[in-house]
């Protein structure tokens, strides 16, 4: 997701360099602007590249950052033309939101984990929701996909993960948390248990 994200970014980087060149050709006074839409599209695709080459992780989400440059210069180029004030407010919404994301990305992904601790298991790959179970209550489990079932006494509890980055990693270590509690999975089950 966030590679086809970055992606979209570069593809709207491309148009705002060819719409800035195009401005810079035909237009006769204003070459501030067209020069601003130029750079800003540079800088995204700078970041985008960046980011693909490095395999460290910076502290903040330069594409993020170079998009709200680029959006923050569409929406100066929003306030030469006449519109109703609120659609120009609006137009420096995307940026604002695009600067945190960028500022606040590190902190953002530390915030998404699969934790096994003593008494539970938890997985939270959102922001604001997290989802556990504890030890004790899981009889066996399953992988159905990218969805972590595991069975309980009051039924089956179920865990997406299909937002999770190395599913394939994160799908045997969970698998193998589970087993070095007790639990198996249910293929494992005897017949009868099933």
């Amino acid at each position: 997701m966030k590679r086809l994200q970055t992606l979209q970014h570069v593809f709207a980087a491309l148009a705002l360099a060819f719409a800035g060149w195009q401005h810079l050709q035909h237009g006769k006074h204003d070459v501030v602007l067209p020069a601003l839409e130029i750079v800003a599209a540079v800088l995204l695709i700078g970041a985008a590249i960046r980011e693909r080459l490095r395999q460290a992780h910076d502290p903040v989400g330069w594409v993020e950052i170079a998009g709200g440059v680029m959006t923050l210069v569409e929406a100066i180029a929003r306030t030469r033309e006449p519109h109703h004030l609120s659609f120009l407010v609006l137009s420096f919404v995307q940026p604002v939101i695009l600067f945190a994301f960028g500022i606040f990305d590190v902190q953002i992904a530390k915030r998404r984990y699969i934790e096994a601790g003593d008494e539970r298991l938890v997985i939270r790959q959102r922001l604001l929701f997290r989802r556990a179970i504890r030890w004790r209550d899981a009889r066996a489990f399953r992988f159905r996909g990218t969805t972590l079932e595991v069975e309980t006494g009051n039924g089956t509890r179920t865990f997406p993960m299909r937002n999770v980055i190395n599913f394939d990693a994160a799908k045997a270590w969970t698998a193998e948390q589970f087993r070095r509690r007790g639990i198996l999975a249910a293929e494992e089950l005897p017949r009868g248990e099933q």
